[in-house]
């Protein structure tokens, strides 16, 4: 019996995107990580969770992003953040970092994207 592994939501087209885009605009770059955010998390809601697309109302990423960059290595800094679903007028997730204010609202069924979004925030390293 083969043990099917998890696959990644979005944050491995994340950081293949940062690694292909690394020279463009901190702008641009925000806006291309939240497009394939949002489209990797639709997919997931419709493949995976069993959504209907004309059931989600709305899929809200908004990023504000730096870059610490060291030696051989660049960090992707999430400095602030809004991830929010709302399916069929209910919020199913909800979680921000905006100046001092944060809140993290996943419901039940979508505690795996939940987490994967908590990695992202953290931070990512590429090195090259």
């Amino acid at each position: 019996m083969k043990k099917e592994m998890n696959k990644l939501i979005f944050l491995d087209k994340a950081v293949i995107f940062l690694k292909n885009n690394l020279t463009k605009s901190r702008s641009e770059i925000e806006e291309g990580l939240e497009d394939i955010i949002k489209q990797n998390i639709m997919k997931y809601l419709t493949n995976k969770v069993g959504y209907s697309k004309t059931e989600i109302n709305n899929i809200v990423v908004t990023l504000v992003i730096d870059f610490e960059k060291k030696e051989k290595e660049t960090k992707l800094v999430i400095e602030e953040y809004l991830f929010e679903i709302n399916h069929k007028n209910k919020t199913v997730l909800k979680i921000y970092r905006l100046g001092a204010e944060n809140d993290f609202f996943v419901s039940e069924n979508l505690k795996e994207l939940g987490m994967e979004i908590e990695i992202f925030e953290n931070g990512v390293g590429i090195t090259g």
